[in-house]
């Protein structure tokens, strides 16, 4: 009862309530494993919905920039991976949403300490590398980028363990490589080689991954990173369409609406370009500290 309502809140743009009743049902699962005597690090866990629960949680954090909610979720998988074998798939999809949250807010060397999840747990080991590069991306090291997205991949065989969504998992894993050559186009000034891989990314998860809708398979519109990248190299007007078209399928998504703001501003309609920001702001936990183009 606590958790369903942030399937709407997401799909509505109200990012933050997600994660709110997301941190709620968490702490209800808490007091519901020690009733029915579950303790200990793992008792939690045997809670089925939990896994979800935490997911989602980060899920809506990743969207309204909420770093301390994300982070603290994040950590309780990372403490006790929710596993019941090596190489189970929700497992492994649970792990990767705290792989991405530490790549896009811990410090970087809180995420180079995180230890290597093996070669059985493929898809983690994927989103392992995607987080080290995301950190990479946020201190501006191109070469780090291109060094953790050259080696991501994953066969047939790993996809296994995820039974009918062997395809939807093989398309994040994808989008982590393409996400990462992106970034380190951006940091390498080159926004026009960023523009196609993001958009080749952004293609692949509309395609692959609309089933799995909220939270997004994928934790953030890739498009979004399109359009930003559209704007760096000098085109204000498709970045514009770009962020518009984000905005159908990610409504209120704050980081979307400071490309869009960023966009008007180019094209002299500073008031648009206010509301936007102003739009933006609301939406972000804290301050919002404007993010780089690459990072978008």
């Amino acid at each position: 009862l606590v958790h369903m309502p942030s399937h709407t809140f997401y799909l509505v743009g109200r990012y933050g309530d997600a994660l709110s009743a997301n941190q709620k049902a968490a702490q209800i699962d808490g007091a519901n494993a020690q009733h029915q005597g579950w303790t200990g690090p793992d008792g939690i866990w045997k809670l089925t919905y939990h896994a979800h629960n935490v997911q989602f949680g980060i899920g809506g954090a990743m969207m309204d920039g909420d770093a301390a909610g994300a982070l603290a979720l994040a950590k309780t998988v990372l403490d006790r991976p929710p596993v019941t074998k090596p190489d189970g798939g929700f497992a492994q999809f649970v792990l990767g949403s705290a792989y991405f949250a530490y790549g896009r807010y811990a410090d970087r060397a809180d995420v180079m300490a995180l230890a290597d999840p093996g070669p059985k747990q493929a898809f983690a080991r994927a989103m392992w590398r995607y987080a080290r590069g995301e950190a990479a991306a946020r201190a501006g090291d191109a070469v780090a980028v291109r060094a953790e997205a050259a080696p991501i991949a994953i066969s047939g065989a790993d996809l296994k363990p995820f039974e009918d969504l062997k395809p939807q998992m093989g398309a994040m894993v994808s989008i982590a490589r393409g996400v990462l050559n992106g970034r380190a186009a951006m940091l390498e000034g080159k926004p026009q080689d960023a523009a196609m891989a993001y958009r080749d990314a952004a293609l692949i998860q509309e395609k692959m991954l609309r089933r799995l809708s909220d939270p997004p398979a994928w934790w953030y519109p890739v498009r979004r990173s399109y359009a930003a990248a559209l704007l760096a190299s000098g085109d204000p007007v498709r970045a514009t369409a770009e962020a518009q078209a984000t905005l159908k399928h990610a409504p209120k998504d704050p980081l979307t609406l400071v490309v869009l703001a960023r966009a008007a501003a180019a094209q002299d309609r500073k008031t648009e370009a206010d509301q936007h920001m102003a739009e933006a702001k609301a939406g972000w936990a804290g301050a919002l500290v404007a993010p780089p183009a690459g990072l978008l």
